[in-house]
Parts: structure tokens; sequence; C-alpha cells
């Protein structure tokens, strides 16, 4: 009975000192959000008019520790293109990471695929000759490569007290980059860094999703390459 009644008192306690500093300001709840995109043509001499035809979501480059995300990434990436696809432009043929692995498993060109993966993860340039055939099997104009910099997600404690976390600072950031490259010439058309970084403090539990983080970078990149294409 003593212990159903300290486990009470306990829970009001905790409740109440809540309550006072949220009161008095003290617990200083915020959320914070920042995101940034940057982009460009690399090169005038291979610049583009637009982006149209098959535009084929590579897999995602990720550092070690993030391989679980290498095809969330490119998934979302996705996503985000095909919401901007008919705008400004029409005739995107979008096709995603996954659609674009099952048509290489089913055509038997696996062994080329890992060829031009190998080069690029050792020289970060895609060869020419692999670019031209996935253009005569599969009719791609257009890859486009996405990069995971980074991927953090943090969780501090600012308050406590008999035992409980009552106040927790949570942040999740991320960095990403993508490249458009040209089958036609084998050249790297346009590059892009993005980030996004929110941070927030929470007497729940609950995280700060690290897809809509992502998600959001990407939203300011794809607006950033649609933008450069509408120009040129």
């Amino acid at each position: 009975m003593e212990g159903k009644r300290f486990v009470y008192l306990l829970g009001i306690l905790s409740g109440l000192m809540v309550f006072f500093l949220l009161l008095s300001g003290c617990a200083g709840f915020f959320e914070q959000y920042n995101v940034y995109a940057t982009g460009g043509q690399v090169s005038d001499k291979y610049a583009w008019e637009k982006l149209e035809g098959k535009v084929c979501v590579m897999g995602t480059r990720v550092p070690t520790g993030s391989e679980g995300y290498r095809n969330t990434v490119s998934n979302l990436l996705t996503a985000v293109l095909k919401k901007h696809s008919g705008n400004p432009q029409k005739g995107f043929d979008l096709i995603s990471h996954t659609d674009f692995m099952n048509e290489v498993n089913q055509k038997g060109l696996i062994d080329e695929y890992i060829k031009m993966t190998d080069v690029y993860n050792k020289t970060a340039i895609f060869p020419k000759e692999s670019l031209r055939l996935f253009q005569e099997e599969m009719g791609i104009r257009y890859f486009i490569k996405p990069v995971l910099l980074q991927l953090q997600q943090r969780a501090d404690s600012r308050l406590s007290g008999f035992g409980l976390r009552l106040i927790v600072t949570r942040e999740t950031i991320t960095n990403l980059t993508a490249e458009v490259w040209d089958a036609d010439t084998g050249a790297k058309l346009w590059e892009g860094e993005a980030g996004c970084a929110v941070a927030g403090e929470k007497v729940s539990e609950k995280r700060i999703s690290p897809e809509k983080v992502i998600t959001d970078a990407w939203e300011e990149l794809v607006k950033k390459l649609l933008d450069t294409v509408k120009k040129t």
C-alpha cells in the first residue's frame, strides 16, 4: 500500500515540476528548423537545355553506419522528383532505383552495374561506356546519383528527476548531395548539396523523424535542380 502511494505521489510531483518549469519559462521549450540547398551546372561545355526522357535515380552512396538508409534516401528522392516532375517541365519519365535494379537483374547486367559503381566509388566518375550501355539497353538518358554525407540523431536529457527523464533535447541532422550524369556524353552536368537540421525539446519520447528531415533536404535540392534547368 505504501509503495503504491509513493509511486502516486512521485507522479504528481513530477507533473508539478514540469508544470511550474513551463509556467516560469525555465524549461525553455523550443523547436529549431534549418534547411539549405546549393547547386548548379558544373560545366558550360556540357550545359543542357532540359531534363527530359528517362531519368533514373541510382542507389545512394552512404557513410559507414548508415547502410540501412541506402534505399530509403533514394526512394525519398524519387518521391520528391515525382512530385515536381510535371512542374515546370513535361516529358519527365522517372525510374526509381528499385525499378532500375529489377530491370538490371532481368537483363543480366549485374556485372556491368557492379563495374560501374566500383569505378565511381574509387574515382567519383561513371564510365561513359557503362552509361551508354544502360542507355542502349534501358533507354535511360539521365542518371541522378544521391550521396548521403551524414545522418545524425542525438537525444540528451536536459531535465531529469527521481530517475525520470522529464525534458529531452532531440536533434536530427542530415547533409546530402546529388549529381546528374548524361548518358549521351558521359558528362556530369549538375551537382548540388542540401542539408536540414531539426532540434527540439520535448516531454515525450517521440523522436524527430529522419525520413522527414531527409525529405525536406531533397525538396530544397530538387527545387534548385529544376530552377537551373528552367533557366538554361
